[in-house]
């Protein structure tokens, strides 16, 4: 029998970036050549990512028919697919087409997407202005024309809107400066930023790009204005490879292919979506050859594998982690009654019960038996991933598992037979409910701990508690599947910390400090440094309780597809535009 496992970890941009057919100016041919970030300060040009080695894309895939029906389980998300509000619709790797394109080796942009060219140069009054440049001949779906420089600064301004929860808003909003008239359209196919402070670029140019399904990714200004954002909502229109057909809300969703996409046209005629949170019934619905591409923990992908499907493997995707909730000290809802809480999260008590409850967590049981060795120990959360990164401290090392010295800790702090407490586990993800069972099992067998389950979704309830500032929240955590949002820099800042987003995880107060000392930084290698001083804080306060590194598993139909590749270190499925049907 031949071996159908295989790993894909930093490959590049080999199969991603494959390249249009050549033509005229109404058939656009991106380049795949990573291009530097470069400003200009004082008329010296800096380079704020080292410039990458081009990397050749292969031949292009032969611009045939697109043919079939291809069917995936992803999530759905909120299924709205309105920008502003976008979060975890994977469709929209699809629907959308962003602005850039990334190359996940050096971690920079691409000119394969929607702009052509882009220069960022530093104003004497300490801004931004950047040009960017509109491809012509990007279409956008259902004969709403093509994508302009209006349509550019309308889909930005849109975030400027009451409600916009997309977690991007926050940078799309500094990109602009909060104000609209910071877009200025030079014609049809240029436009000018000026941005009225310093911010990270690399994470700038990411809100922009194919890293994730809820980056900036532009829809029409006039279709929008002509239906409104509830039509939007029921039949939105983009510029992705794929075009959007039908919905059912919880059930399922259908795209269609764009047959002349700019970039890669499809090979399936059909991209068909469901909703299937059941594991037993992903699986069943896999075997029967129901559904053809699907996550699934790596638990059940011998049993895949011995029913004659592929299973492909990215290496460190989802980083499950356990939250202590209610850490929000800014907030007037503040609980310092909750144990590891205080008065103050910082002082010795409380930090001492996180690290209690950490150190009675047994992470190498986790991998070996939950995880079935598809992943490694975690040391800290938000997208440290592990060594020979060059944010990783490697005085961090791992966690020890030392049930007698998590007693001792509890017991210092003034919980000699721990606490009563909830955890919530939270059915729709794919790692957490098993992984917070035994997270919460541990507890109480090495600490004395009580701890009640309870199993719902992340939406509404829970997302809702961690984005009200009004809810008091007691002695309360959950497991959490954490997508590593490229660096730390992006998930610690963006999600985990200062109190302006929109979710967070947490806001232990140094987050505040190098949160807003990683925005200023002009070189990658000072941010790695600032990136690891947050790192050290992570580790000394115990702000979560990081469990593993989980490389997350796909099963494949290979009797439907032929080829496909995997997006980097990502949950959701990407990249079916370039999927070959068998």
């Amino acid at each position: 029998m031949r071996n159908r496992s295989r790993v894909l970890g930093s490959f590049g941009i080999t199969m991603l970036l494959i390249l249009a057919a050549c033509g005229d100016d109404d058939t656009p041919t991106p380049s795949n050549t990573p291009t530097p970030i470069v400003i200009t300060v004082a008329g010296t040009p800096i380079v704020v990512t080292a410039t990458p080695t081009p990397t050749v894309a292969p031949s292009p895939i032969p611009a045939d028919a697109p043919r079939g029906v291809l069917n995936v389980a992803d999530k759905l998300g909120n299924e709205t697919y309105l920008q502003r509000t976008i979060s975890s619709e994977a469709p929209v790797f699809h629907l959308g087409e962003p602005l850039l394109w990334w190359d996940w080796e050096t971690d920079g942009p691409t000119t394969i997407a929607i702009l052509e060219s882009w220069d960022i140069e530093a104003a004497a009054d300490g801004g931004l202005v950047w040009d960017l440049t509109v491809r012509k001949g990007v279409k956008f779906h259902k004969g709403n024309g093509e994508v302009t420089a209006e349509d550019v600064k309308f889909t930005m301004a849109e975030h400027l809107k009451p409600g916009s929860n997309n977690s991007w808003t926050g940078m799309v909003r500094q990109i602009i400066g909060e104000d609209p008239d910071n877009i200025t359209v030079i014609d049809t196919y240029s436009l000018r930023i000026t941005t009225p402070q310093t911010l990270p670029f690399t994470e700038a140019l990411r809100s922009m790009s194919a890293e994730q399904q809820n980056t900036l990714r532009p829809f029409p200004k006039k279709y929008m204005q002509e239906v409104g954002e509830d039509e939007f909502i029921r039949n939105p229109v983009y510029a992705g490879p794929f075009e959007f057909v039908r919905a059912s809300l919880g059930e399922d969703l259908v795209l269609e292919a764009v047959p002349d996409h700019y970039r890669q046209p499809p090979k399936f005629q059909t991209l068909h979506y469901f909703k299937v949170d059941d594991l037993a019934s992903r699986v069943s619905l896999l075997k029967g050859g129901q559904l053809d591409i699907a996550p699934v923990p790596g638990r059940v992908a011998a049993e895949l594998l011995r029913s004659g499907l592929d299973i492909l493997v990215s290496e460190g995707t989802p980083e499950p982690f356990v939250n202590f909730m209610g850490m929000f000290p800014t907030r007037e809802s503040y609980d310092p009654s909750v144990p590891w809480n205080g008065e103050n999260p910082l002082n010795e008590n409380p930090t001492k019960v996180r690290q209690a409850l950490n150190l009675a967590i047994d992470r190498e049981a986790i991998v070996e038996k939950l995880i079935f060795g598809y992943g490694r120990t975690l040391a800290v959360s938000f997208s440290f991933m592990g060594p020979g990164r060059p944010w990783w401290n490697p005085a961090w090392g791992d966690i020890p598992f030392d049930p007698e010295g998590a007693r001792a800790l509890m017991a210092e702090a003034g919980y000699p037979d721990c606490f009563e407490m909830t955890m919530w586990l939270v059915s729709t993800l794919t790692f957490a409910p098993d992984i917070g069972e035994a997270v919460a099992s541990m507890w109480e067998t090495n600490l004395g701990c009580t701890v009640k389950r309870r199993v719902g979704e992340f939406r509404p309830e829970l997302r809702a508690m961690l984005v009200s500032r009004e809810v008091t929240i007691k002695n309360l955590t959950y497991a959490f599947d954490g997508n590593p949002i490229a660096r730390p820099f992006r998930y610690a800042c963006f999600h985990g910390g200062p109190t302006y987003q929109t979710v967070v995880h947490t806001e232990m107060p140094f987050y505040d400090e190098l949160c807003r000392k990683a925005e200023k930084q002009l070189d990658v290698a000072q941010l790695a440094q600032v990136e690891q001083e947050i790192g050290n804080m992570q580790r000394k306060y115990w702000a979560t309780a990081p469990i593993a590194s989980v490389d997350q598993t796909y099963a494949v139909n290979t009797d439907k597809v032929m080829t496909w590749e995997l997006q980097p270190r990502k949950l959701s499925i990407a990249f079916l535009e370039y999927a070959v049907p068998r």
